[in-house]
């Protein structure tokens, strides 16, 4: 019993994980692709 409670945290907690990893991954490659160049600033962020 113990085992199959060990095996289903197990299962409970390996998927999400693995989700959240595979998501971070994807946003950190993705971030590049939507950044403005430095030099392209827009008028009222001269701060």
């Amino acid at each position: 019993m113990i085992q199959a409670l060990r095996s289903g945290i197990l299962v409970l907690i390996i998927p999400p994980t693995l989700g959240s990893i595979g998501m971070i991954f994807i946003v950190h490659r993705k971030r590049d692709q939507f950044r403005r160049p430095e030099g392209a600033r827009e008028s009222g962020q001269d701060w």
